[in-house]
């Protein structure tokens, strides 16, 4: 599949802040295409006036949680601008352990990206237009990629800093338990046998992510699907 143009694509409105003030978002976690329910996930959404803030906490449930304790918890904070979301701060911790806490500190003006590990530390050069694993999937719905046309991202893991582009695969009904959503379904560029990652934003709720598919690279899959959504 060719990469797409690094073009940016049009916001899905004309307003230069779609999403809402506030935003409760929980899925289901499942793991493998035969749909075993493994744990739960919620979003927390805030805005308030330029600022915004993302809270992910995943927790695993049933059998599964007998073999993985603690909660997988990220935050990101930062500021809105008219392009979108612009990182301040991105911190997500794996368990209890100070080596399984990754965390990203973007500084805009010197164009520098510290990454943390543990006590291990570096700093990296800083694009224009850098998020980290949970912010892009809220830029998204500023500048969703349209059709035939695809936008690139850096994308930071607090781990590292990696480039990915992203393409429109159209309009989808997506059958969740609140009943049918409408959603603009968008998926990574990737060849076969790489990592993918899919996400089906909402066009009725202010596109936020109401699906997120990852598949790695031996055909494995873990998914989140929307359970409930309170907006504000």
């Amino acid at each position: 599949m060719p990469e797409p143009e690094p073009a940016a694509a049009e916001g899905p409105a004309d307003n230069a802040i779609p999403l809402p003030e506030q935003a409760e978002i929980r899925y289901a976690l499942i793991k493998g295409r035969e749909g075993f329910v493994v744990g739960k996930v919620q979003h927390t959404w805030k805005r308030d006036g330029t600022h915004y803030a993302i809270d992910q906490v995943a927790e695993a449930s049933g059998i599964v949680s007998l073999f993985y304790s603690g909660r997988h918890v990220q935050i990101s904070q930062g500021e809105i601008t008219p392009q979108g979301l612009r990182p301040a701060s991105y911190w997500v911790q794996r368990g209890q352990s100070a080596d399984k806490t990754d965390s990203a500190r973007f500084d805009w003006e010197s164009a520098r990206l510290t990454l943390a590990t543990g006590d291990d530390t570096r700093t990296v050069k800083l694009p224009d237009g850098t998020q980290d694993l949970l912010s892009f999937l809220y830029q998204l719905a500023f500048s969703p990629p349209q059709p035939g046309i695809g936008t690139r991202l850096y994308i930071t893991t607090g781990r590292k800093l990696d480039n990915y582009g992203y393409q429109s695969l159209g309009e989808e009904a997506l059958d969740t338990g609140l009943g049918p959503i409408k959603t603009l379904h968008i998926s990574q560029v990737s060849q076969p046998g790489e990592d993918n990652t899919e996400i089906w934003l909402a066009t009725e709720y202010h596109y936020l992510p109401v699906k997120i598919r990852f598949t790695d690279k031996q055909g494995g899959v873990m998914e989140q699907t929307v359970t409930a959504i309170k907006v504000q």
